[in-house]
């Protein structure tokens, strides 16, 4: 069989080499962030030592200095690369949500072949805004979700040994960053019909209105609206659909195009999530991912079905492993399932 609904138990350890630890509570988060920032910047300093052609990227992260150099042992100093482009960009970053919006931002612009379609700055700006916002999806900030995703690699992939690789690299993560910023510019209100529902939002000062579509099986598909925190440059059609639609469809396209995996914007993914090798992955629009699962690459979860408004595709419980090259057709659920009575 290509699926399992225990992967991270067949997984690699935790608690191998390089793996952080998982915080346990609300308290211990705070240092958890902060080492995460702090773990990047040590392994960039490491890897600029012994590749210092590395600098330019690293810099443009945010996580070294331009004036770094090399040891001694190098012939060139990291500073003898960065003769152009020397620009604001580079300055250090100041936390783990800003290194990996100019990592993923770079990329993304930089494989759009400079496109006008896709300013560089604008991309970096909607995706800091996006780890700013409070919305919640499936129960989790895009900071949280992220982090985990990051964790995530290094605890379940034995081919990476560092957190600096998973976040440089691996496009896997670099799209699910994506998404999460597309998710939260398409936001479509309740009674629109191109969409899979609203995302849900943390504010105690907003009135949100939800209406739970959870199945029997207990996975979450809930539907929510804030009318009191309306998006940037918020846009209303004829079909009453509210949002930048058009700019989360913009990232959906540019993403496929430059990483090989298309996740449409409505759809709702947990915390924790590895796409493995990613290539040719394609997640329609009203699937929904739960925390920890594990994607490999050439998998689809598909839809059936031409009816709009209609929930037609997958329902992907927690902790669940699907295997290279699995198609997963309609309105089905993986895993999450109650006991047998």
């Amino acid at each position: 069989s290509n699926i399992s609904t225990n992967s991270d138990k067949t997984g690699s350890d935790p608690s191998r080499a390089g793996a952080s630890p998982q915080p346990q509570n609300n308290e211990s988060m705070a240092s958890f962030r902060d080492e995460m920032f702090m773990r990047l910047r040590r392994e960039a300093a490491e890897v600029v030592k012994r590749e210092p052609i590395l600098s330019v990227l690293l810099s443009k992260a945010g996580l070294i200095d331009a004036n770094t150099t090399s040891s001694n042992s190098n012939k060139k100093s990291s500073a003898s690369y960065f003769s152009k482009n020397n620009n604001p960009c580079h300055e250090p970053a100041t936390s783990f949500e800003e290194v990996i919006s100019r990592i993923v931002s770079h990329r993304l612009s930089s494989c759009s072949g400079g496109s006008e379609n896709m300013c560089p700055e604008f991309l970096l700006d909607l995706l800091l805004d996006s780890f700013r916002g409070n919305e919640l999806e499936l129960g989790h900030t895009m900071s949280e979700a992220v982090r985990e995703d990051a964790m995530s690699i290094v605890r379940r992939d034995p081919a990476c040994e560092t957190l600096l690789e998973a976040v440089l690299f691996m496009k896997g993560f670099h799209s699910l960053v994506l998404h999460r910023a597309a998710r939260r510019a398409w936001k479509p209100e309740t009674n629109g019909d191109e969409g899979g529902g609203g995302i849900e939002s943390n504010s105690n000062n907003s009135t949100t209105d939800s209406n739970d579509t959870s199945n029997e099986n207990g996975v979450e598909a809930t539907v929510t609206t804030n009318d009191n925190v309306p998006p940037k440059a918020a846009v209303r059609n004829d079909n009453g659909v509210s949002g930048r639609r058009f700019v989360a469809l913009l990232l959906q396209s540019q993403s496929a195009s430059a990483l090989g995996i298309d996740i449409h914007p409505a759809c709702s993914i947990g915390k924790g999530v590895m796409i493995d090798h990613a290539s040719g992955v394609v997640i329609g629009e009203t699937a929904t991912i739960g925390d920890g699962t594990t994607i490999l690459h050439g998998v689809t979860l598909g839809g059936t079905g031409k009816d709009h408004g209609v929930d037609r595709h997958p329902k992907i419980g927690k902790d669940v492993l699907i295997g290279a090259g699995t198609k997963i057709l309609g309105n089905i659920t993986v895993g999450d399932r109650p006991p047998s009575s």
